[in-house]
């Protein structure tokens, strides 16, 4: 799906490109937040909006649709954990809802170039994308604007926006307004903490989040702002990279704590040489 924004592509067909890339990003002086796609062709879209997109639900609709979606997932969320954020932390609600499946307006990034890599090549048989997002510039977009500072500044003064007051005065207010702002909830879960994640929440869920985005850093982005990784779908080189992360043991496994994570993780485990996956003797009736 085409996106809205207009912006830099770099077209990725080895791990010499890929590791220049990651350097020339990560050693520069600004602060980049990544996320990987495993299909070059989508958008950047929160599953609240790609859930209405799907469901053919009106974007008009959507504050509405996402205020009850809340409101159910409060009231039964006491049958499956007994440690509830409080009623009115409607971003640990957001990002509990969003950790396990429920759409959302939150938008998953890391700070870490290698985890969003992983997401990008570890599941699709397309060209994949990583993004990467200038996370300083971000906030000087948002400070350089009369309306846009007044939210920045009530997100500074309460960072993980726990109290209904803040969330209320920027991302709930009425009539909305768009833009984006990185937040984490004050408490981690486990997988944001191993995987060094953050969101974007947008302040106008009845647009698009790359609408939302434009707002703040504009419909034609520099490099310096925002830059999409095209990374080849040829095999031998997705085999290359998933070789080389899990030597960096970035896998499923460690970045999905659990038994689900590990045992997506022996996904990974194919791309490896035979001869690093030695069979088990008795299924074979090697013994």
């Amino acid at each position: 799906m085409r996106s809205t924004l207009n912006f830099k592509t770099i077209r990725i067909v080895n791990w010499a490109q890929l590791r220049a890339q990651q350097e020339r990003l990560v050693e520069s002086r600004s602060t980049w937040i990544f996320r990987g796609e495993r299909d070059a062709r989508w958008r950047l879209e929160t599953t609240l909006e790609r859930t209405a997109r799907l469901l053919d639900v009106p974007t008009s609709e959507l504050p509405y649709r996402e205020a009850g979606l809340i409101r159910r997932f409060k009231r039964q969320y006491h049958h499956h954990s007994v440690d509830s954020p409080a009623s009115g932390n409607y971003l640990e609600w957001l990002a509990i809802m969003q950790h396990h499946g429920a759409p959302t307006r939150l938008l998953d990034w890391t700070y870490s170039f290698f985890p969003a890599l992983y997401f990008a090549v570890a599941n699709g048989d397309s060209e994949a994308a990583l993004w990467a997002i200038n996370h300083d510039r971000i906030i000087e977009a948002l400070r350089a604007g009369k309306e846009l500072a007044r939210i920045e500044k009530l997100v500074d003064e309460s960072r993980n926006v726990f109290d209904l007051k803040t969330f209320r005065h920027t991302f709930a207010q009425s009539p909305p307004l768009p833009f984006v702002c990185p937040v984490n909830p004050y408490r981690l879960n486990e997988r944001l903490a191993i995987q060094q994640g953050l969101f974007l929440c947008p302040g106008d869920i009845s647009q698009s989040f790359e609408r939302n985005l434009a707002a703040v850093v504009g419909d034609s982005p520099p490099p310096g702002v925002v830059t999409k990784l095209l990374i080849s779908k040829a095999p031998a080189f997705r085999q290359e990279i998933l070789r080389r992360l899990n030597r960096m043991n970035m896998n499923a496994a460690t970045l999905f704590p659990g038994l689900d994570g590990f045992a997506r993780s022996l996904t990974t485990l194919m791309a490896l040489p035979k001869k690093n996956l030695p069979p088990d003797p008795e299924f074979l009736n090697l013994e």
